[in-house]
């Protein structure tokens, strides 16, 4: 009887184990291979490891090749200590302006909430409760420090964690498949990004 237990909780564990693929590096550190600018004349440099964005003009996207539905997203993210915008896009089309849901990451207190691009506020709601909100998130990101920012989506329920605070946890259909995002939103200094990795969840 033992015996029988043992092996099916070995085969319950392969099959868990099944169904995530292995972490794998979207950016190498080093190039900028699979990944594509929004707008070009923009400068997008790598420096020791790190992705950084320098927009001049108004947006700057850097887009990745790969298309993902259900997946676990990680990576780590420094802002500048004055104001700025910025973002990881999820589940993007690669068009110029890469529609999709974008983890928001703001000076404010909005870092970690989820905006849909071109379509208004996923969580919270637009009118939805900010303060409870701000009760969980705030504090979570710093500014001008290495932030971990952790995405993962199954279908339409999606969950996001700032630093290990778990800031979002709702269900969206509205866009169910796409490529991941960087952003820059308007003029001022670097945003930069590095060890993003992921796995695709079966």
């Amino acid at each position: 009887m033992i015996n029988k237990v043992l092996t099916l909780c070995c085969l319950l564990s392969l099959s868990l184990s099944a169904s995530e693929s292995s972490w794998q590096n979207i950016f190498d550190g080093k190039t900028l291979s699979g990944w594509r600018a929004t707008d070009p004349e923009q400068p997008v440099k790598v420096v020791d490891g790190e992705m950084q964005l320098l927009s001049v003009k108004k947006n700057l996207w850097m887009v990745h090749e790969g298309d993902y539905k259900n997946f676990e997203l990680e990576l780590e993210v420094k802002t500048p200590t004055e104001k700025f915008n910025s973002g990881i896009g999820f589940r993007c089309g690669k068009d110029k302006k890469p529609i999709g849901f974008q983890c928001e990451i703001s000076h404010g207190k909005r870092t970690g909430a989820v905006y849909a691009i071109s379509n208004g506020w996923v969580y919270p709601q637009k009118d939805g409760n900010w303060e409870d909100f701000y009760k969980v998130a705030d504090g979570s990101y710093k500014q001008g420090e290495w932030n971990n920012i952790r995405i993962k989506c199954i279908d339409d329920h999606i969950q996001i964690w700032v630093n290990g605070v778990k800031t979002t946890d709702t269900k969206s259909d509205k866009f169910t498949s796409g490529s991941i995002a960087l952003q820059h939103h308007g003029k001022g200094p670097i945003c930069a990004f590095k060890n993003i990795r992921l796995r695709e969840i079966k």
